[in-house]
């Protein structure tokens, strides 16, 4: 998988007791596009998870979302953070995690 994080000239350099090139590329860019990776992804956090005796699936989602105090002198209304009670923006995207 680290050839695929590289510029495009690393797939030229694959070892050569693999496939050429093109047809590498041609099933990771297939795999990539149709969900595979992330299908095989999913499967094998179930399958860690359960390896060290959790749920498969988490029970709790962490969301991280922060507010953007703006410089008062900004007359435009943006929404007001509840908790905080500034003039505020919430900066996109907000960053999601799993946790256990």
């Amino acid at each position: 998988m680290a050839i695929a994080d590289g510029p495009p000239a690393r797939w030229r350099n694959l070892p050569e007791e693999w496939p050429n090139w093109q047809t590498v590329y041609y099933y990771f860019n297939h795999w990539r596009q149709d969900g595979t990776f992330q299908r095989m992804n999913i499967a094998l956090n179930q399958l860690d998870r359960k390896r060290v005796e959790k749920e498969a699936y988490p029970s709790v989602l962490c969301i991280n979302s922060q507010s953007v105090k703006l410089h008062p002198m900004i007359w435009k209304h943006r929404g007001i953070d509840a908790n905080k009670r500034v003039n505020a923006e919430r900066p996109v995207p907000t960053q999601a995690a799993i946790c256990s």
